[in-house]
């Protein structure tokens, strides 16, 4: 097949303006309703009711991602093997296992929707379908993927049902958050096991609790934070205090964990460029802390590099019902706020917060429920029998044999009640103002576990916030959240914990902090949290730290400055970004936790060799490129600096911890000269220093929280000064000294963009970036607005399978755009409109 490659980057930030033209009335709508696209193909709908615009974005949605949303509808379902075979049994199961039935989710409709939601889904999907009709009757206007797996003239498209777009809908919001299917757990199980196997349960709890501390937040083992934020401090005691455990007792629910642990990575690896990414950021300026005294926002959900893209961007002009926005949303879902909306602008961003757990339960606790049949392409069609647990849970054990002891199930207060979060994603779009948007985003009777989002708001009022939703369950001291229940030492909750009347119900929220702005980054906020941004309690990463350290350098930020984030995001990738295939996108963990204390070291036991690192380094700031924008647009190499920090930070987590981590998914990667920074430990994880690094921190007594539960950790270890030079030493070894700079030469990489059937058909150079961005800034008359495209029409591909691929104009001129984080004026709303 024909591969388009990417042609060279223009070197311009310039803003591009463009103006809407080229009229199409979409057949779906009335007189009323006319959609127009701009220059880049982006659809504005303007004018109808309701019914008539949730129709025409429906509409829309299909003509420019049919193929996409097909794929994922089929996906979400259950029905991916059916048609792209055996590799996708597993997740077909899976799905079949967690999905509810036809009944079951108009049971939730009538329970839970909104007027508004119920009325907007259902001619949403009923413009998916009008144009599904317009492609089968025309074959000429199918997608050439849909032709290449079989559809045509004889095979037309099947119609997506209400309840397809909403078990999907439920499939994309689980991704959004890890706490919904909290893999988590069965790995800290299989960490513990090992740790205590090698060291006796009373070390292997202490080791756990270092390496895994417990926090508000499920994946705490990511948390890193100032000293004067009690990372530790625990509202209840843990049950694994005084509990015993049993080795024997363990083994079988252990080897369990492990093989659930392998097909759920499994599962998830194959979703990867397959399904929407998990990450974004945003920020919000008041008036006080922007130079032209009027309110910002920057809005920056991070897809995946696919083809197409992750998000779709619309515009909703004037109309019948008062709703005008210029939004991203995920195809399958007509709207997600993530945008500018009537007088606000809102970005939504990925939460985590503990909602589900992994429970094993006894195989008597199984019910069959129902027998589903799943299709498999060239094969045979499974007969799959589906179990709840008399717990509530879903049951994922498969298959279930008269030797089955013990089975494993999900469980979660909101079973039969997810599907009420999407009213929060579609009601908050018609807000008017603050107090109206807090009571629909924020609304406790609409969250559910499938709904974990933190994010950042601004309005024309000036008003701005940040705010987490989502319910959580709350567990007492006997159970350790970070391990599944029912397991040694985790006890199964009994069934009124997991009842509506024992969730954290208020959602979080905080308004017009003083210090005039908020920074979030997949990351939870608490007020007054101290060290940090008065506001934040960067539970997450510490990226955190790096976009509210950049905002808080200035006195007053200008929309300039605000939207360079974007461009020092390009440079700041992490310390596992040599390879060019899975680069982390956490920010530099060298610079702000260990760059200080490693100079220490170098000049306290100084060789030439050593202060010659010590002054490359000097100024690294953590970018991933040397050079100037041309460099940055279009090298091919990764900084001298980028590497030796990064193999010199591995080399000392490597040295400290690996007796004590060694066979564990923590096990940090030995590095070879072949291989300096190592993608893979030996466990097979990939080998991310983040939660090491908070481990590492804390070893060293750096200025974060430095509580430690294990205290040998440096036994048999000479001085910190001596493992920090001497782990230089061996980093320069590896990477043949200074003589072989450059160290990066060519090592950057490229990213393809995959086409599913097509394979790569675009690529760039390798980055770390917000690859969607919308920018507004509220003005008294207006909402100036500028975005990155979210590449709308370059799921239009159509043509013959058995010739060329005929791609949309589309495809690829907003390429350049996209890579080079240029923003595009949109024409601006009026704020009295």
């Amino acid at each position: 097949m024909r591969k388009k490659r990417f042609c060279s980057f223009i070197l311009t930030l310039t803003l591009l303006t463009t103006s809407f033209a080229n009229a199409e009335i979409a057949a779906s709508a009335s007189d009323g309703v006319t959609i127009k696209r701009d220059a880049f193909g982006m659809p504005a709908i303007k004018g109808g009711n309701l019914k008539e615009i949730a129709h025409a974005i429906g509409y829309v949605q299909a003509q420019d991602r049919l193929w996409q949303i097909f794929f994922t509808v089929q996906l979400a379902n259950g029905r991916a093997a059916q048609y792209f075979g055996e590799d996708l049994i597993d997740s077909d199961i899976l799905q079949h296992q967690l999905n509810y039935t036809n009944e079951e989710v108009k049971n939730q409709i009538d329970a839970y929707f909104t007027t508004k939601t119920k009325k907007f889904y259902k001619n949403f999907v009923k413009g998916l379908n009008e144009y599904v009709d317009k492609v089968n009757e025309n074959v000429s206007k199918m997608p050439f993927e849909l032709r290449a797996i079989g559809f045509g003239r004889s095979n037309p498209i099947p119609r997506f049902t209400f309840y397809d777009i909403l078990r999907t809908n439920q499939f994309i919001l689980q991704q959004f958050s890890p706490s919904s299917i909290p893999t988590y757990q069965i790995d800290n199980l299989s960490d513990f096991e090992v740790l205590v196997e090698n060291f006796g349960f009373n070390k292997a709890k202490k080791i756990f609790d270092d390496i895994n501390p417990t926090t508000k937040q499920v994946k705490s083992q990511f948390t890193i934070v100032p000293g004067d934020v009690n990372l530790l401090e625990e509202e209840e005691p843990l049950a694994l205090e005084t509990r015993e455990i049993s080795k024997e007792s363990s083994k079988q629910v252990t080897q369990m964990a492990k093989d659930l642990s392998k097909k759920m990575h499994a599962i998830q690896k194959s979703y990867t460029k397959k399904i929407p990414g998990l990450g974004s950021n945003g920020q919000a300026i008041s008036a006080q802390k922007s130079l032209s005294g009027n309110p910002m926002i920057r809005i920056a959900p991070q897809p995946n590099y696919n083809q197409p893209s992750d998000f779709y961007q619309v515009r909703i002009e004037k109309n019948n019902i008062g709703l005008r926005g210029n939004y991203f949303t995920i195809p399958t879902f007509p709207m997600t706020p993530n945008g500018v909306f009537n007088n606000y602008g809102v970005g939504v961003q990925v939460g985590h917060l503990p909602s589900n757990d992994f429970l094993f339960e006894p195989v008597e606790n199984a019910t069959l429920v129902r027998t589903d049949t799943i299709q498999i392409l060239d094969e045979e069609p499974l007969e799959l029998p589906i179990y709840r647990s008399v717990s509530g849970g879903w049951v994922i054990t498969y298959p279930i044999t008269a030797n089955t002891e013990t089975i494993v199930t999900l469980r979660s207060v909101y079973i039969d009640k997810q599907l009420r979060a999407i009213n929060a994603l579609l009601e908050s779009a018609f807000a008017k103002n603050h107090n109206e948007f807090v009571n629909t985003l924020l609304n406790p009777a609409w969250q559910a576990d499938i709904l974990l989002l933190e994010g950042d708001y601004v309005d024309s009022s000036n008003n701005i916030s940040a705010f987490h939703t989502g319910g959580w369950t709350k567990l007492n001291s006997m159970y350790d959240r970070r391990l599944p229940q029912g397991v040694a030492n985790n006890p199964i909750p009994s069934n009124s914990v997991y009842s509506y009347d024992n969730i954290a119900k208020e959602p979080l929220l905080d308004t017009n902090t003083s210090q005039g702005y908020y920074v979030g980054w997949n990351s939870l906020f608490k007020q007054g949290a101290e060290g940090s941004s008065d506001t934040i309690d960067p539970v997450g990463v510490n990226r955190m730290f790096w976009l509210d350290q950049y905002i808080r350098s200035f006195t007053k930020l200008s929309f300039d400055d605000l939207k360079n984030i974007g461009l020092r995001q390009y440079l700041a990738n992490s310390n596992t970004a040599f390879h060019v295939d899975d680069p982390d996108k956490d920010a530099d963990l060298f610079t702000f936790l260990f760059k200080e204390r490693f100079f220490q070291a170098v000049h306290n036991l100084p060789t030439p060799e050593r202060l010659q690192a010590v002054a490359l380094l000097q100024d690294f700031e953590g970018n991933w490129f040397d050079g100037d924008l041309d460099n940055i647009l279009n090298g091919l190499d990764i900084s001298d600096q980028r590497i030796l920090s990064s193999v010199w930070l591995n080399a000392v987590a490597n040295r400290v911890l690996n007796p004590y981590l060694e066979g564990t998914t923590r096990e940090v990667a030995s590095a070879t000269p072949s291989d300096p920074i190592p993608l893979e430990n030996a466990y097979g994880s990939t080998n991310e220093l983040t939660s090491q690094a908070n481990t590492l921190s804390r070893i060293f007594n750096l200025a974060f929280d430095n509580t430690l539960f294990f205290n040998d950790w440096l036994n048999d270890q000479p001085s910190i000064d001596e493992i920090i030079t001497q782990e230089l030493d061996f980093a320069l070894s590896v990477l043949g000294g200074f003589s072989a700079r450059p160290w990066g030469e060519g090592k950057r990489g490229v990213y393809q963009f995959e086409n599913l059937v097509l394979g790569a058909v675009q690529e760039m150079p390798m980055c770390n970036v917000s690859g969607c961005i919308l920018m507004a800034e509220f003005t008294p008359l207006e909402i100036k607005m500028q975005s990155i495209l979210a590449l709308g029409q370059s799921g239009e591909i159509l043509g013959n399978p058995r010739g060329t691929p005929k791609f949309n104009k589309h495809c690829f001129d907003q390429q350049p755009l996209f890579s080079q984080l240029q923003l595009r004026t949109n024409p601006p709303f009026k704020i009295n409109d």
